[in-house]
């Protein structure tokens, strides 16, 4: 759980943590009424009061990977632009934001778009910069109101979705948002996502990724002992959902992303642009067949090719 501190802990080397206190939840009567630390990078080197706050949303995964956002990324640019702030803040149920002791299912009910929404809708609502942050000017919440302040929300996918979210939902306190590839339509199965990347990646390699994928789609389609062995050889054996299994090899560098909630090796070693040539890299050096059982040298290869995370 993220116990409230003056110093909550950050992989980041460029700034450092703070808390917020923030409520278990917003909506549920019956709820813990304890607070958690949800962390928050901030930078107001530049900030004249009245400036705009930019809040760069983290979404699935520890805010450490994105403190640089806060420093010489977008929201630090445009901090600095308009005399502004850029805060990084994260999200419940990632990093070191936890508002639950454990992940047991019945502690997940308030993971849910609403109390996050509403996590940083208070933070708007309240949030003071930490005693001594900002020493030139006397900054408050009459200052810092959003009828005097102009609040901006930014994400990139999810997060870019909570911040058109924010936007629409919280309009008297959120003043605009910046939405990169927002998801702001839930939809089960998104073939399309992956259009753009066929049509325009590096045809020799996408050709090989297609390959791969219909020779795994093979094995899987056959049930039984091809599946099994599949599966197991990326120590998913027990997993009876074919749809989970294939997700777990769709993106691997998707996959170390959200390394702090998926257990995957590795995955702070190599960067995810890194990862991607090195698929390219492998995926043109092999072919595949398709064996009703998957060999040792076979998986091997698709090991290899598609389990970047180890």
């Amino acid at each position: 759980m993220g116990t409230l501190t003056d110093n909550p802990p950050t992989t980041s080397t460029r700034a450092r943590a703070y808390c917020f206190a923030q409520s278990v939840s917003h909506l549920d009567p019956a709820a813990p009424k304890t607070k958690f630390c949800q962390r928050y990078w901030i930078n107001a080197q530049w900030y004249k009061p009245g400036g705009p706050v930019f809040v760069m949303d983290t979404g699935e995964g520890a805010g450490d990977r994105l403190v640089g956002y806060s420093i010489s990324q977008n929201p630090a640019l445009w901090a600095k632009k308009y005399n502004g702030i850029a805060i990084v803040l994260e999200h419940r149920y990632y990093g070191w934001s936890m508002p639950v002791p454990d992940l047991t299912t019945d502690n997940l009910r308030w993971l849910t778009t609403k109390e996050s929404l509403e996590d940083t809708a208070n933070f708007i609502r309240t949030w003071l910069p930490p005693a001594g942050l900002i020493t030139n000017y006397t900054v408050d919440r009459t200052v810092l109101d959003p009828k005097n302040t102009p609040w901006i929300m930014t994400g990139c996918s999810y997060p870019g979705g909570r911040a058109a979210w924010l936007r629409t939902q919280y309009p008297d306190l959120v003043y605009g948002a910046v939405s990169s590839s927002g998801v702001t339509v839930a939809k089960a199965h998104f073939s399309e996502y992956f259009h753009a990347i066929q049509a325009y990646g590096p045809q020799p390699c996408i050709k090989k990724i297609q390959d791969a994928v219909e020779w795994v789609d093979n094995l899987l389609d056959q049930g039984g002992e091809a599946a099994n062995a599949i599966k197991t050889y990326f120590g998913l054996g027990e997993l009876s959902n074919n749809a989970d299994f294939a997700q777990v090899l769709a993106d691997p560098p998707c996959e170390c992303a959200v390394a702090d909630v998926v257990d995957a090796k590795g995955c702070g070693r190599v960067s995810t642009g890194a990862m991607r040539s090195r698929l390219c890299a492998t995926s043109s050096a092999h072919t595949f067949s398709s064996p009703a059982t998957p060999s040792r040298a076979t998986r091997s290869r698709l090991g290899e090719r598609m389990s970047l995370c180890e």
